[in-house]
């Protein structure tokens, strides 16, 4: 009896073994086929209550993020420098970019320098002297801002003038000028500094104004005005200087065969204005090959296609010069051609990047 009992309990405890041992242990996941030869995991839903973590992002998806906070910002940028207000271009008073090397301009000469950055042009002048079978030459400066054009004084104490270029380098963020005023020069021996007249540079006065000359003034208000002008605290001048003649004023042609005027055909250099403000600097070579000079007729002829309301001479002769970006560009009769003659004092032209 005892012996059935002990028997028919172990046989109980073989059975139930397996049970316990399961009861002890986790759920192993089964694992599924993918028919590819391969094995992959099954992953149990999260027990309900509690929340699946947030997946930590990869370092492609962090550099996308910022390309396209980049791609953001850029955007943002183009709008604001598309929407911001754009600042006007000054206006093209010559009309330089409908002119062409080559070709003519309003007064009906050939364009030979055409300067956007400077707002300035320069045409080759050739004509006829009235009366006579003589061919002239020279060149005009077309420059829009008379507010740019100032006198140069050489100083007093110097025992020689300058050349144009000397002054144009001397004053610094000069891009052009031209002879000014006469001075005493017994034999063509003198230095070239004894001025003639007066002469102010930017509000600066040298010399006495001579009632026998005429005055070339650039007003404070960026004017230019000739004649007998003796007051030049009334004329309001800011730039100025003497010789002559006036060729035109208030827009008629006088041709007044006083202060500086010579007759005949000679090396001419003279300033004239539009009512626009648009200065007009003009030298005619003489006394050398190609080009005999002109006379007073000439000029005005000149000025008037280039509808200046305001003309006058400086000095003439040898003294003639036109010198553009640091070089000579006229035909003058200086005995160094590519410097020209000492002179005692010049008109510049300031350059825009010196304003």
């Amino acid at each position: 009896m005892k012996i059935k009992t002990w028997t028919a309990l172990l046989l109980t405890l073989a059975l139930l073994s397996p049970v316990l041992t399961a009861c002890g242990k986790e759920e192993t996941p089964p694992v599924a086929d993918t028919g590819s030869g391969t094995v992959s995991e099954t992953v149990s839903p999260a027990a309900p209550g509690t929340e699946e973590p947030e997946p930590i992002e990869t370092e492609p998806a962090q550099t996308e993020k910022i390309t396209e906070a980049v791609t953001e910002k850029q955007t943002e940028k183009i709008k604001e420098e598309t929407t911001a207000e754009k600042v006007p271009e000054e206006p093209d008073i010559l009309s330089l970019k409908k002119l062409k090397v080559g070709g003519k301009d309003y007064a009906g000469y050939e364009v030979k320098i055409i300067d956007e950055d400077e707002g300035l042009y320069v045409t080759e002048i050739v004509g006829k002297v009235s009366g006579w079978n003589l061919t002239y030459r020279g060149y005009a400066m077309i420059i829009d801002d008379p507010a740019r054009l100032i006198v140069s004084n050489v100083p007093e104490s110097a025992k020689y003038g300058y050349s144009v270029k000397k002054q144009m380098s001397t004053h610094g963020g000069i891009i052009a000028g031209i002879n000014a005023s006469g001075f005493n020069d017994p034999g063509e021996s003198g230095g070239g500094n004894d001025l003639v007249g007066a002469s102010m540079a930017e509000g600066k006065m040298r010399g006495t104004v001579e009632p026998y000359y005429h005055s070339l003034i650039m007003t404070k208000d960026n004017r230019f005005v000739v004649g007998k002008i003796n007051d030049w605290t009334k004329a309001n001048a800011r730039d100025a200087m003497q010789f002559g003649p006036v060729l035109i004023n208030d827009g008629k042609a006088v041709n007044d065969q006083t202060g500086g005027f010579i007759p005949g055909t000679h090396p001419r250099t003279a300033i004239g204005q539009r009512a626009d403000g648009v200065i007009v600097l003009l030298v005619i070579d003489g006394r050398v090959e190609g080009s005999a000079g002109c006379g007073m007729e000439e000029l005005i002829e000149i000025f008037t296609a280039y509808n200046c309301v305001t003309a006058g001479c400086c000095d003439g002769g040898s003294s003639c010069v036109l010198a553009y970006n640091d070089k000579v560009i006229n035909k003058n009769s200086a005995e160094k051609p590519e410097e020209g003659r000492l002179i005692p004092n010049a008109w510049l032209v300031k350059s825009k990047s010196a304003k």
